[in-house]
């Protein structure tokens, strides 16, 4: 005997059949009436080869041929028959749906198959006793009830998990009747999605089989139906390991089940099975329409075509050859051009006729636009478009991967919001529906041919014909969609064959759009050469994670259009240079755009049984003390919104960033400012939307009007607005800007401050409120010093080098004055610190220990030396002086910071704090440097004069604006960085705490469980990206002197603010209500 060796597997065959040769045939395959690939066989003339069709490839097979024996070919047909089923067994070349159905948009009768199953579990692919399950024979324990669509691991049936799964098989029927008015009709099954690989059978009797998860299967049960009124069964059986599974996991949960509708549709036994509309502009402004339709029979189709306000456009007819297939070039003279800023659709009916009979009928809406590359840029209707793009994962907490309308219409919303026109599907075609409400509400789509991970697969020929399966029912489904512009091929997959030729199968099946290879930053860049020599069906490049410089190079060595298909990779609440990205691309006329990494967290709702401790670090958003959303700790923490979608600080920086609207403040004259408006749409003008101003004392309404806007598409125009400032020294002055669209929605909002924030405007002014009181006295009690003025006390320990500053009635405000020269790491922090290896993602080369970033134990860094410690006179009070050796917990050695901190309390009551400290030897990167103190956890209201009301970082200039600010200790924009800070305080409920004031400061706050630091910051380092340096980065090895000086004043209670620090921050006995959307969450 002789083996044909196969993947994993090997057959024993007759030596009379060998050798054996086997090559693809391009003829199409021949079809049963379920829908199935026959093995079919048909012997030539010459008896030695036989043209054979093995699961829907055909090839042809040759054998030795002996005159002398003729008995030999009718012996080796017999064999063959067995040997052929068993190759298309061990290949795993399944039987796919080939079923041709338009997607169910129209009237036909239909019946949801949805709702509660009969499901079992098997940790295994062994059945068991219920390997003839799908009969109605199965075993009498395991089974239980599952919700569909569903996932069987968030229904308790089995553990989710992330990347990776289990080997399981999922055991599904149920029962159902047919309308025995369906009888004359054929009647089709549809699934939507099922993830992962499936087998399914009607009244026992098997139907088919699919393997591609995220792409519709379709199945003609009209044979194995009983139209009686007697009860049908439906069985499935799903396997998470199925031949192809690998290509449906991603970096995301690879979760399992019928996840998607799946329904009954009622047709006509003659009907439309497809149609496809391609539309081109011509020179005179009119459209022409290229229209294909296909049938199961009829005569001709007559189509009409309604224009977006409703009147008839076209009509037409088309006849149908014998092959239920026609088509016809359409001229339409005046269309109204679809683009994401004006998202004109049309209505299409269309009705199957044969005679005078109306066969079937089908409705849908298109869009009329072109898309075209021109001198290596990327046009849309014969403009060039930037796509402000993000990736969007089909991901809810409770639902995993089951969408509604609700949770679509809601995250488009939300996209729509922040000013993002373009998706990425990432990395799969998404739920039909949200493509369908992208053409209606205007964005941009690249729709994802389904392949992630399993890349050896891609070298495997026996894999060629699932792959174009998946390109074919990806196409087919979403081929007419207007919001479509661009098919991505897989996701970060190597380059083999296999890949380019699903990719020229897109092309040549859909040349009206874009095709690209969505591909690994540093892959890309090790293949750059290989890249530029793809076929030119290859539209664009999208190679990952570029920064500005590298977009640069891109955009000068390729001829083709960029898209940046990943950028910015967020991580918990970091992202950096989402501006300077993005400013580089808009700049570069070659470089289309491009889409952040990513719209949401990908949490699913988790319980513990163990309590958070909301003090303690985490890695989860938590909804309650037991109750989190699991985004698998850092692997899926990656959006700009919560799990939950309540907005991050990004979120907001995204919607500026991206803001198609700039508004700036352009000159201050006598009579008032000039403010210019620049419009970024590349369609639409500025008509219809208006900008309101607003003049400000702090809170406080001066002069306000609201102007309507008019630029047309990269134009600006220039308002003025005729208000001026009242003579008073004192006003805290801003002129805020907001502007809106047609439907009331908020575009951009700016606030421009009208006085020099780098001026010490606020401490001047506030100092001088104070008048001038007695001069402090000093006191010495043992080891203790202190300095005591009219408002306040500095209290220096000698010994230990403590330091404090208390109010007049000696209770402490702020202790521990130390060096500050580090926090609470962020996710991305700690990941970038960890990490010694080349990240081959991200370009981050993490070699050496002088990348590890200096954390919460460099937060408050105690004096292990004292060298001075204290008083001495000054001009205007008394000072305060310490000067001592600090060492820095870990790798004492290499971390020795020495320096001075000095608190003179002047005659005022103020206290003017300076600092310096220096370092000679120390390595590894810092967050922020300065100086720390420590606040009572009750001093819960926060207010400010400044940039607000987020945390902000250099690399984040965009987010905040200029403004009072006031915050409660439990909102979750409590801790962080404040920028441009001209005043600040942190006290209790009645007033009692501490102000800073200075000009232009960066100010920290941390909480802990029994004290908030406060720390004022002298350097800030950017807060990075996933796996990337941060663009400030801030190596201690370049860091010679961290020094700074602020004033703080102490504020006892309510009575005794001053009045001028009451006009500005409020009355110090208001309170607010934080925002608290989670009980505990990650980076806080």
């Amino acid at each position: 005997m002789t083996r044909v060796s196969t993947p994993g597997r090997s057959l024993k065959t007759d030596p009379s059949l060998a050798p054996l040769q086997l090559r693809a045939n391009r003829s199409a395959p021949s079809q049963s009436r379920e829908g199935r690939s026959l093995l079919g066989f048909r012997k030539l003339n010459d008896e030695r080869e036989w043209p054979i069709c093995i699961e829907g490839t055909r090839f042809n097979l040759t054998a030795p041929y002996h005159p002398m024996f003729p008995q030999y070919a009718s012996r080796w047909l017999r064999r063959l028959r067995v040997g052929l089923c068993l190759i298309a067994l061990a290949y795993g070349l399944r039987a796919a749906p080939v079923v041709d159905i338009l997607p169910p948009r129209s009237a036909d009768p239909s019946l949801s198959l949805s709702g509660e199953w009969d499901f079992k579990y098997l940790p295994g692919e062994n059945l068991g006793a219920d390997d003839r399950f799908f009969s109605g024979s199965r075993a009498k324990d395991g089974w239980g009830k599952i919700k569909v669509p569903g996932h069987w691991e968030l229904q308790g049936f089995a553990e989710p998990t992330y990347k990776k799964i289990a080997e399981g098989t999922g055991l599904y029927y149920r029962t159902f009747k047919v309308p025995s008015d369906w009888m004359d009709r054929r009647v089709l099954l549809r699934f939507e999605g099922v993830l992962y690989g499936f087998t399914v059978w009607v009244n026992g009797r098997e139907v088919g089989e699919w393997d591609s998860s995220y792409n519709p299967s379709t199945f003609d049960v009209t044979d194995a139906l009983r139209f009686d009124g007697s009860e049908n069964t439906l069985a499935l059986k799903v396997l998470t390991q199925s031949r192809q599974s690998e290509f449906d996991r991603n970096d995301c949960w690879t979760i399992s089940g019928i996840y998607r509708d799946v329904m009954l549709i009622s047709l006509p036994r003659l009907h439309l099975t497809d149609y496809g509309v391609r539309t081109s502009l011509k020179p005179d402004n009119s459209a022409a329409i290229a229209f294909t339709v296909a049938a199961t029979g009829g005569e001709r189709v007559r189509g009409v075509l309604k224009s977006p306000d409703g009147k008839t456009a076209l009509d037409f007819e088309v006849a149908l050859d014998s092959k239920g297939r026609g088509a016809t070039q359409l001229l339409l003279p005046k269309p109204v051009l679809w683009t994401a800023e004006t998202p004109f659709l049309y209505g299409l009916s269309l009705e199957l006729l044969g005679g005078s009979s109306v066969l079937h009928r089908y409705e849908d809406r298109i869009g009329v636009r072109e898309i075209t590359v021109a001198d290596s840029v990327l046009k849309l209707n014969g403009r060039p478009i930037k796509l402000r793009g993000i990736n969007h994962h089909d991901i809810w907490p409770e639902q995993g991967r089951v969408a509604t309308e609700a949770l679509m219409r809601r995250d488009l919303d939300m996209i729509r919001d922040a000013n993002i026109n373009f998706i990425r599907t990432s990395h799969y075609p998404p739920h039909p529906r949200l493509i369908e409400l992208c053409d209606e509400m205007g964005f941009y789509v690249m729709c994802e041919v389904p392949f992630g991970y399993g890349d050896n697969n891609l070298t495997d020929p026996t894999f060629a014909e699932p792959l174009v399966t998946r390109a074919r029912a990806t196409v087919n489904r979403d081929k007419n969609r207007p919001s479509v512009i661009a098919w991505s091929i897989g996701n970060e997959n190597p380059l083999t064959d296999l890949g380019v030729a699903t990719a020229r199968w897109v092309k040549e099946n859909d040349p009206t759009r874009v095709v690209c290879f969505p591909t690994v930053g540093s892959y890309f860049r090790d293949n750059e050469d290989k890249f530029e020599q793809l076929p030119p069906f290859i539209d664009v490049m999208s190679p990952h994670y570029a920064d500005p410089g590298r977009i640069r190079e891109l955009a000068a060595r390729h001829k083709r259009p960029l898209i940046i298909t990943e950028y910015a990779h967020a991580l918990g609440l970091a992202s950096d240079r989402i501006k300077e990205c993005w400013e580089t691309m808009r700049e570069l006329p070659n470089v289309a755009g491009g889409a952040l990494w990513l719209f949401q967290d990908q949490g699913i709702l988790r319980r513990s049984e163990k309590p958070v401790n909301p003090f303690e670090r985490t890695q989860y958003a938590w909804k309650d003390a037991n109750t989190y959303y699991d985004t698998a700790k850092t692997d899926g923490a990656d959006g700009i919104v919560y799990s939950d979608r309540t907005p991050q600080a990004d979120y907001w920086q995204v919607q500026k960033v991206y803001s198609p609207v700039l508004v700036e403040l352009k000159e201050v004259k006598p009579s008032g400012w000039s403010l210019i408006v620049v419009n970024r749409h590349d369609f639409r003008s500025l008509q219809g939307m208006h900008l309101t101003w607003k003049l400000q004392d702090g809170d406080k309404v001066l002069k306000s009007a609201e102007v309507p806007l008019s630029a047309a598409s990269h134009d600006s125009e220039t308002l003025e607005v005729p208000a001026r400032i009242p003579d008073d020294p004192k006003g805290v002055y801003s002129l805020k800007v907001e502007c809106r669209n047609e439907a009331g929605r908020v575009i951009v909002v700016r606030s421009f401050p009208l006085r020099d924030l780098n001026s010490p405007f606020f401490a001047d002014l506030l100092l001088d409120s104070l008048g001038t009181g007695r001069n402090p006295s000093i006191a010495r009690d043992g080891r203790l010093v202190e300095v005591r003025g009219v408002r306040g006390i500095a209290r220096l320990d000698t010994q230990s080098g403590r330091f404090s500053l208390l109010d007049a009635k000696g209770n402490v405000i702020v202790s521990d004055l130390r060096p500050h020269f580090g926090r609470r790491l962020t996710m991305a922090e700690e990941l970038r610190s960890s990490r010694r290896t080349k990240n081959s993602q991200m370009d981050l080369d993490l070699r050496d220990g002088s990348t590890a970033v200096w954390g919460p134990e460099s937060a408050a860094i105690a004096p292990t030396k004292v060298l001075f410690a204290d008083f001495s006179p000054a001009q205007d009070g008394a000072r305060l002086i310490l000067r001592a050796d600090y060492e820095r917990g870990e790798d004492k050695a290499r971390s020795q910071i020495h320096g001075e901190i000095s608190v003179l309390v002047r005659s005022d009551g103020s206290l003017n704090v300076d600092y310096k400290f220096q370092q000679d030897d120390a390595i590894g990167q810092i967050v922020e440097a300065g100086l720390a103190m420590l606040a009572p956890v009750s001093a819960t209201e926060l207010r400010w004069i400044g940039d607000g009301p987020f945390p902000g970082y250099p690399g984040k200039e965009s987010l905040n604006e200029f403004g009072f600010f006031h915050l409660n200790r439990d909102d979750i924009s409590f801790n962080g960085n404040r920028r441009r800070v001209g005043l600040l305080s942190l006290t209790d409920s009645n007033g009692t705490g501490v102000l800073l004031a200075g000009q232009a400061m960066d100010v920290a706050l941390e909480n802990d469980e029994k004290f908030i630091r406060i720390s004022h910051n002298a350097l800030v380092s950017s807060r990075g990206n996933k796996g990337s340096s941060p663009g400030r980065r801030l190596d201690m090895s370049a860091i010679r002197t961290v020094e700074g000086s602020f004033f703080v004043v102490p504020l006892a209670e309510a009575r005794s603010w001053p009045a001028l620090l009451e006009r500005w921050l409020g009355s110090p006995n208001t309170k607010v209500t934080p925002f608290k959307p989670f009980y505990h969450s990650y980076d806080q």
